[in-house]
């Protein structure tokens, strides 16, 4: 996943880490184009964020990493996280990514990252 959006957004190291959205359950950032949401709920809970604070205009379609059916699109200034079985979150803008990027990674040991 790391070479994966590093080979296609220089900016992933050279950016600072901005801090989009945090409560007691859920923190989001972006690092260059990359946005990031994760969580501390557990199995079988879910929880939805509404993200107004972040650097893409209306209409850039974000696809998650970690699985590509997974997209959600700006609109109105804002939109919607949904997390599942605290399962993390990893967009990026669809028109930024190559085609042979639009594959997802399977997630069995996180420990890899």
């Amino acid at each position: 996943l790391r070479n994966k959006i590093k080979n296609t957004d220089v900016e992933l190291y050279n950016s600072p880490q901005v801090q989009r959205y945090v409560d007691d359950q859920f923190f989001a950032f972006t690092r260059g184009k990359v946005f990031v949401a994760t969580s501390n709920i557990g199995s079988g809970q879910s929880m939805t964020r509404t993200i107004t604070y972040h650097p893409y205009s209306d209409g850039i379609r974000l696809v998650n990493q970690l699985n590509s059916n997974d997209t959600v699109t700006v609109k109105s200034g804002q939109f919607q996280v949904y997390i599942q079985n605290g399962l993390p979150k990893v967009y990026y803008p669809s028109s930024e990514l190559q085609p042979d990027h639009n594959s997802t990674v399977t997630l069995n040991n996180f420990s890899n990252f």
